[in-house]
């Protein structure tokens, strides 16, 4: 080989040499090994919110169901034991109210001196039993005023007496107290006027009191002569009277007694439901006559109210427990207000 082909061929190789140093090199990537699982950490129970322990809403449905259909001394039995005593029933401390805004009980001596020989014709039988109300009416005159058709209720008393809400009081110029059935201490008297002369009577304005039959007396832990808290209406203007007095026996209907103007303060009328909010204690207990008595519920107990359709709030007659609260706004029967 000459010289000069000896020479060409180097610029080859040279070049060849170059061009591969110019481009770029691909680099093997190092394998990677994937890191090694672990398995997920599960938070604690007492970190969990509330609607993840409490049971799927599907079960609390189910158990609602089958607290109506069998009652409430069935729901969810633990140990035997009750989940709440009869007295926590709110249909069983419903007691319907009657409303009065004026009458006039009369004695047999003084139903002569205003009608005479005539017989009482009934109108209609009120609630309690035996008690009615006659289509006969009296005139009740005052020192400043006077009430025209004034009904007579019977049968007849051994004293007569007028029954008046204090407004009415008021436009007649009397200052009537406030008194049970049969105490007439410190009543003033007005004139009654009949078809056939007059006469007169004590004026009181009715202390309002609750009758109740033996039987739910017995189921309350209500004796006679004890003193308990109705609430009336479920608006806003809803009124809770305290220290009513309980008349007890066989011959007693459920019913709760207010004047005109305790029934327009609470915004209820004859027929509306007042619910027995605090319960005299019974002679067992060891308590006061007076101390108040809220029944404990707990967690165990809030199905069986929800099953019932009643709602709870910080306002609900009852010892509420902080586990109770909870499931009631789970169930959703938990009210702020």
């Amino acid at each position: 080989m000459e010289e000069r082909e000896l020479d060409l061929l180097a610029d080859l190789i040279a070049r060849e040499i170059l061009e591969r140093n110019e481009s770029p090199r691909v680099q093997k990537q190092p394998r990677v090994t994937p890191p090694r699982r672990s398995p997920p950490l599960v938070p604690p129970i007492w970190n969990q919110p509330l609607k993840a322990i409490a049971p799927p809403m599907e079960s609390a449905l189910a158990a609602r169901e089958a607290a109506a259909r069998r009652g409430l001394v069935e729901v969810a039995p633990r140990n035997g034991r009750r989940l709440r005593p009869r007295a926590l029933d709110p249909q069983l401390r419903e007691v319907p109210i009657g409303v009065s805004q004026r009458y006039v009980l009369l004695s047999d001596t003084d139903w002569r001196k205003l009608f005479g020989g005539a017989r009482p014709t009934v109108w209609r039988e009120l609630r309690q039993p035996g008690q009615v109300a006659y289509r006969e009416t009296v005139r009740v005159v005052g020192p400043r005023g006077e009430l025209d058709g004034v009904r007579v209720l019977g049968p007849f008393r051994e004293r007569s007496r007028v029954g008046l809400a204090r407004s009415l009081a008021s436009r007649l110029g009397i200052d009537a107290p406030v008194r049970l059935p049969g105490d007439f201490t410190g009543a003033p008297t007005v004139t009654l006027v009949g078809p056939q002369g007059s006469t007169s009577a004590a004026a009181v304005v009715p202390a309002s009191h609750v009758h109740l039959s033996s039987e739910m007396g017995t189921a309350l832990g209500i004796a006679e002569g004890d003193r308990v808290s109705l609430r009336c209406g479920e608006n806003a203007r809803s009124v809770t009277f305290h220290n009513v007095r309980a008349y007890i026996g066989e011959a007693h209907r459920p019913e709760l007694h207010l004047d005109a103007d305790e029934a327009n303060a609470a915004g209820v009328r004859t027929g509306d439901p007042a619910r027995l909010v605090d319960l005299a204690p019974t002679p067992a207990s060891g308590r006061p006559a007076g101390a108040p008595r809220r029944a404990l519920l707990t967690e165990q107990g809030v199905d069986a109210v929800a099953a019932r359709g009643e709602t709870l709030s910080a306002h609900s007659p009852y010892l509420i427990t902080p586990a109770a609260r909870d499931r009631a706004r789970y169930l959703g029967i938990w009210r702020d207000s």
